[in-house]
């Protein structure tokens, strides 16, 4: 495998996650998979991912919608290649310990990239580097996602629920085009409802 094995996979609740085939290769392999909330899309970072990839293939494709995919290589460049907010590093860099090549004077006439040559001290120190910046990257994180959480809990209450209390559902209506209903115009909200 050329990325190895991961010790675990974020999914949502999908039948192609779910199922029995996926279940039994993620136990062959000592995988452990983590399902989101169902409705939940804030869980799962896939679905920033796409929502950015999404906004990139617009700004491509134009009104002609036929050939969206043949974008992707160039999309997927951009993404490993654009340095993160959060870790400071480009994606390539994290991955592979070097930015991606981008300048096309540095190939040979065949169009192959010319590998640097590297003796084994270059390499042992390289090493000691990429470890001391996985580490300033995971205290990042960290620093990141607390930021991020003391933001968020600043507009948190706590509830506390009783019987008989009136509480509002958070409604997830699916589109019907034969009744002439968008699912996006609906309400978020249902009720009230007794406790």
């Amino acid at each position: 495998m050329h990325w190895g094995i991961p010790k675990y996979i974020i999914c949502d609740n999908g039948a192609e996650f779910s199922g029995k085939l996926v279940k039994q290769l993620a136990d062959q392999y000592k995988i452990k998979i983590l399902y989101n909330a169902s409705r939940h899309p804030q869980a799962n970072p896939t679905e920033r991912v796409n929502k950015t990839l999404g906004n990139m293939l617009r700004a491509y494709v134009g009104s002609n919608h036929r050939h969206w995919d043949k974008e992707t290589p160039k999309i997927g460049f951009a993404l490993r290649s654009a340095i993160h907010e959060s870790t400071t590093y480009t994606p390539a860099y994290l991955n592979f310990g070097r930015e991606l090549n981008i300048n096309l004077e540095e190939n040979d006439d065949t169009g192959e990239v010319i590998p640097e040559v590297e003796d084994n001290r270059d390499y042992g120190k390289k090493l000691v580097e990429l470890k001391k910046m996985y580490q300033e990257v995971q205290e990042r994180l960290i620093q990141n996602h607390e930021k991020n959480a003391k933001r968020y809990n600043l507009r948190r209450r706590p509830m506390d629920f009783k019987v008989n209390d009136r509480v509002w559902k958070r409604n997830f209506p699916q589109s019907d085009a034969a009744k002439a209903f968008c699912a996006k115009l609906a309400p978020k909200f249902t009720g009230p409802f007794i406790i």
